[in-house]
């Protein structure tokens, strides 16, 4: 069976328009976790205490981690090769020093604005 275009198509507005329906707005969103929010039951103490157990028993099974590999710094695939390049630019309140600045990054909003 052969769907046109325009099947494809209408069919895809309305699927994303239905998606969007169900979620709802962000009003409504937000309304809903408040509401969730504040019918949960405050943290005790005693629920701290278990949760910090059970934080420091997950940490001890899984130990320490390894240091990532380094990135390679080249990387070669069907004959060529793509070199890792790093370099640091100064900060942009030192690229120019005053009155050395390109004339394409002066403004031009008015000719009472402009340098001379």
């Amino acid at each position: 069976m052969a769907m046109s275009l325009n099947t494809v198509a209408y069919g895809t507005v309305v699927i994303g328009g239905l998606v969007l329906f169900a979620i709802g707005t962000p009003a409504e969103r937000s309304d809903h976790l408040q509401a969730r929010l504040a019918a949960d039951k405050p943290v005790t103490p005693a629920y701290s205490v278990a949760l910090n157990k059970q934080v420091a028993a997950y940490a001890a099974a899984v130990g320490p981690r390894a240091a990532p590999a380094p990135a390679p710094a080249a990387v070669e695939a069907g004959g060529v090769t793509l070199r890792s390049v790093g370099f640091d630019l100064p900060a942009s309140g030192r690229t120019f020093r005053t009155g050395l600045a390109p004339s394409w990054s002066r403004t031009t909003a008015s000719p009472a604005t402009r340098r001379a």
